[in-house]
Parts: C-alpha cells; sequence; structure tokens
C-alpha cells in the first residue's frame, strides 16, 4: 500500500515483488492527487482509485490466503486520497464547494468505500479464527480542529473493544 513516486525495490525478497506484479498485473501504490485533469474530469479520478485498490486487494488477499502469517499489515491510501480530493464535493461548507456535482460524487464516494469494506470483510475472512483485525488511520477527515482521545471515546461509549488491553485507556 504505503508508495511513493520512485521506482524502486518495494519489497525483500525480488521474488516477492515478482509475485505481487504478476498477481497485480502490475502493482501500483502511488497517485498524484494533484493531477489537473481531475479538476475538468472527477470521474477520471475515481477510474485511477478503482483500478489502484482492485491491484491492492488482489495483492492483500493474495498474500493473506497464500501464506501464514504472524502479522499481517495492509495500507489502503485510497481512503486518505479520496478525502483529499473529494473534500469540496463531500462539505457544503468548503469554499470550494460544488453542488452541482457533489451528489453524483457522493455516491461515487460511497461505491469505492463499499469495495474498500468488502476487502476489510475478506481479509478477515481469511485470518485464522480468534486473530484480531486492528483498524487505524494516519489521520481523521472533516474541516476544523479536532483531537481523537481514545480514552475518552471508549468512556463515552462511543468506541469499543473486546480486548482487555485497551481497559487501561478508558481509566485515563
Amino acid at each position: 500500500g504505503m508508495g511513493g513516486y520512485r521506482r524502486e525495490r518495494r519489497c525483500y525478497p525480488l521474488a516477492l515483488e515478482e509475485e505481487l506484479q504478476r498477481v497485480s498485473g502490475g502493482y501500483e501504490s502511488a497517485l498524484n492527487l494533484r493531477n489537473p485533469a481531475y479538476e475538468r474530469d472527477i470521474e477520471l479520478f475515481f477510474r485511477d482509485i478503482e483500478r489502484i485498490l482492485a491491484k491492492q486487494t488482489a495483492v492483500m488477499l493474495h498474500l493473506a490466503r497464500s501464506r501464514e502469517w504472524d502479522f499481517f499489515f495492509g495500507v489502503i491510501s485510497v481512503t486518505d486520497w479520496m478525502q483529499h480530493v473529494l473534500w469540496k464535493y463531500l462539505d457544503p461548507s468548503h469554499p470550494e464547494h460544488e453542488p452541482g456535482s457533489a451528489g453524483r460524487v457522493q455516491h461515487r464516494f460511497r461505491e469505492v468505500w463499499g469495495k474498500i469494506d468488502a476487502l476489510v470483510g475478506e481479509i478477515g475472512a481469511a485470518a485464522p479464527a480468534g486473530t484480531n483485525l486492528v483498524i487505524v488511520s494516519d489521520h481523521a477527515a472533516l474541516m476544523g480542529d479536532f483531537v481523537s482521545e481514545v480514552g475518552g471515546l471508549l468512556k463515552a461509549g462511543k468506541l469499543r473493544s473486546r480486548e482487555t488491553v485497551v481497559e487501561g485507556l478508558a481509566q485515563a
């Protein structure tokens, strides 16, 4: 998932990269979010992210199903990319909000999130019984100042955990 624009080895051993290139039909991990073509044709952005998500889905599911793991880590960058590129369509208070396109973009946004949700479900289904699945984000997706306090969310009952490991946070 995490990638850059440089075309360097993305994984080790090299044979694994060759395998992943084969499985995905040419793995992609980066997208130029400032592509001016997206301003003219937002559907092009959706085609690009869906193509990349399909390749990353193929790779993650292949790896999840073809090997035994002590720890499996996958990055779905499409969620971040959508928030950056589509925010003006999603938030009516955005200074560049485009109400004429908002409904169609919001529909496509939900479609892509449905694909991401299905991927997470498939990864969870591929894992052995009793496996912990942890989902994290590097930041929130909203306007204004926001601070996430896991302990506060747990105390308020807005975040749940099946594990006792996080109970200490709820008491913090």
